[in-house]
Order: structure tokens, then sequence, then C-alpha cells
């Protein structure tokens, strides 16, 4: 059985989204807030829970510590070149061409 969403709920899914893409995407590094960033998953989930076929509640929560682990990794290592480790990070989440070219028209749309 599937709630209906108020305005003010779907408003709020929005926001979260946005914030979530604003951390995958435009957040430097010093911006970047890992239990920021694992909340609004968190709260996502209980608002806009996925639908079935994608991906599970294990898979979201290897691959939050998969990207934690990345964070990690990149504060240990001040000499990571930005380019290489934004290449690491699409392949290990993989994003594809066409996932960052949905997000660029997006964002300029």
């Amino acid at each position: 059985m599937e709630e209906k969403r108020d305005s003010k709920q779907e408003q709020l899914i929005r926001d979260l989204y946005d914030k979530l893409n604003w951390f995958t995407f435009d957040a430097t590094d010093a911006e970047f807030d890992a239990e920021q960033v694992q909340a609004i998953l968190g709260r996502l989930e209980a608002l806009d829970p996925m639908a079935a076929g994608q991906k599970t509640e294990s898979q979201i929560a290897e691959a939050v510590a998969r990207f934690a682990e990345l964070e990690k990794q990149k504060k240990n290592d001040e000499s990571i070149d930005p380019e290489s480790a934004f290449q690491r990070f699409r392949v290990k989440y993989h994003i594809s061409d066409e996932d960052l070219a949905r997000k660029n028209e997006s964002a300029q749309g």
C-alpha cells in the first residue's frame, strides 16, 4: 500500500535529493560530510522507499561503506590527483557518462 504524499513532503524529498547530488558532484573535500550524507540517505529511504528491482538496503550500505573507505584513503593521501580520484569514484560507483550527462542537464535546466 503506497502512502499519498503532500506537497511539503514532495518538496522535502526533492530538496534531500538536491543536497545529496550536491555532496556527490559539487562538494569540495572540506565541504563533504559523510555523516550528513548517511543521514540524508536514511531520511530518503524512509520518505521515498525504492521500487522493486532497484538497489537493496544492503547494496546501499555497501556503497556508503565503500565511499567512506575511499574518503578515508583520500584523507591519508594528500597527493591524490583530482581527475584520477574522480575516475576511480566513477568506476567504483558505476557512474556512466550518461549519468553525468543527465546530471549536467538537470543542473543547467
